[in-house]
């Protein structure tokens, strides 16, 4: 009989470390969608309203863009969420860029 290690959650390290593994590959395919671009007009998730909304923004913008309530976002297609919120963010920097080289 095979023996499943556990996490220190009780979690199954095997199913732990994949979903990990996702969690990672997904920020590495969508990184404007994670705050990942940190240039000049560009956006870091984690400060002030990143840090106190969380995911929800994502949702709350997906829902906007969508048409839907936010409580239908997370059943929409993963992949293409994720597609449409990267292209929602770069839309946003690039008008920054815009606004800020017009007030100069």
């Amino acid at each position: 009989m095979r023996t499943i290690q556990r996490g220190y959650n009780g979690c199954c390290k095997w199913f732990t470390t994949f979903f990990l593994d996702f969690k990672q590959r997904i920020i590495e395919q969508y990184p404007l969608a994670f705050g990942e671009q940190i240039e000049e007009g560009g956006r870091e998730f984690g400060g002030g309203f990143g840090e106190r909304w969380g995911w929800y923004w994502a949702f709350v913008r997906l829902a906007r863009e969508l048409g839907i309530n936010v409580r239908e976002v997370g059943k929409e297609p993963l992949h293409e969420s994720l597609t449409l919120l990267s292209f929602l963010t770069d839309e946003s920097n690039e008008e920054q860029k815009n606004i800020k080289k017009h007030i100069k």
